[in-house]
């Protein structure tokens, strides 16, 4: 078993110097936060046309339809979604202002690269604009990036940026997908139960695993693993399902078989502490998402409610609950200014509840999808 005091011990220097790291980190993103709904921002300074290598650690906002601050058309595409099933699960699709389901917004893959996506799944921004997507199909798994939006949403096939086997064998059925501080690009894993991660772009070799840390090195852990799975340490995650990067930069995993959300330490791999359990209401955690106030938003489709973490303060609570209009299956989540959206992949909607008071609007935001959604990222396109 861990010797937590020990760990505490060793790991009490860089916890200090996180917390410090965390308390600027929500400063600075309160500020941009307010900055972009006050004016537009140059689109030349915001994606930073001076290299991959600062791009990368500058990843578009994820938490707003219209970073530029100009106002979008109501029937141009807001947001991108992926969804279950076939066919619908094998593109990533487009959803106007109104809530209008579009069509496919992705161009062809090449058959030299894996031809078309099957089973997508989460998505994220890279520091370049373009968009990262997992087509999860068991053992076709692959991380496709697509070229930054056109002014009608619709993107172009990049590269493959990874790939099951080529870019290790752990990389199976990927879930959720994240972007670390430094551009580091961190994928869940269901079929393996694991997080692997990648050098970023703008690094010498993008999309290649990165060797596990030191303090986990003797696990004997394949190429990428930075947190592994139950079977080989006690540390590990027994069910696997939604990453993200929070403002203190450790790595929360949503554990969904031991009703956990656990933060890890990217520089060694090592468990931290675990932010919500079982005792906190939670039953079966499936995606996180972070607020632009450092709020971490959590859907459980099990307590049939949403969660909102602090993970600095150490409190759990109840966003909201069915008693407030949550679905019956609440799964994919995005910030919609002052509302958060969630997916229902039971009665296949999108349902918006206004922060932070948690209530559901009255309507459906997308009333009737073509499948049950899995993840929503915003749209960003260019200035008109």
């Amino acid at each position: 078993m861990v010797d937590v005091v020990r760990a505490d011990r060793e790991y009490a220097p860089r916890m200090s110097s996180l917390a410090a790291a965390s308390t600027r980190m929500v400063a600075l993103v309160s500020a941009i936060a307010a900055a972009l709904a006050a004016a537009p921002i140059d689109d030349d300074k915001k994606h930073g046309k001076h290299g991959d290598a600062a791009a990368a650690q500058t990843p578009p906002a994820a938490s707003a339809p219209n970073p530029h601050g100009h106002k979008r058309a109501p029937e141009a595409v807001h947001w991108f979604i992926t969804m279950h099933g076939e066919p619908g699960g094998n593109t990533i699709r487009g959803i106007d202002g109104k809530g209008t389901v579009m069509g496919s917004m992705l161009g062809p893959v090449p058959p030299e690269s894996g031809g078309a996506p099957r089973s997508m799944r989460g998505m994220v921004y890279l520091g370049d604009g373009t968009l990262l997507a997992a087509s999860a199909y068991l053992e076709d798994t692959r991380l496709i990036r697509f070229t930054k939006p056109g002014a009608d949403g619709t993107m172009s096939f990049h590269s493959v940026f990874a790939r099951e086997g080529a870019s290790g064998s752990e990389l199976q059925h990927t879930y959720a997908l994240a972007v670390g501080p430094d551009g580091t690009v961190y994928a869940s894993n269901q079929d393996s139960n694991t997080v692997t991660r990648y050098s970023g772009i703008g690094t010498p070799n993008p999309g290649q695993p990165i060797p596990s840390p030191a303090a986990i090195a003797g696990l004997g852990l394949p190429a990428g693993v930075i947190v592994p799975n139950s079977k080989v340490s006690p540390e590990g995650v027994h069910e696997i399902r939604g990453i993200v990067i929070g403002p203190d930069g450790l790595l929360y995993v949503a554990d969904r078989d031991a009703a956990e959300v656990v933060a890890f330490d990217t520089a060694t791999g090592r468990r931290v502490k675990v932010v919500a359990s079982a005792k906190d209401g939670l039953k079966r955690p499936i995606q996180l998402l972070v607020g632009p106030r450092g709020t971490m938003y959590l859907t459980d489709n099990g307590a049939k409610a949403v969660f909102a973490i602090d993970p600095a303060a150490g409190t759990v609570s109840v966003f909201s609950d069915q008693s407030r209009g949550v679905p019956d299956e609440p799964s994919a989540l995005a910030i919609d200014g002052s509302h958060l959206l969630v997916g229902d992949r039971k009665s296949r909607k999108v349902v918006r509840f206004k922060i932070p008071d948690g209530k559901a609007e009255n309507d459906p935001f997308v009333a009737e999808l073509p499948d049950s959604p899995e993840f929503i990222v915003p749209a960003v396109l260019p200035a008109p």
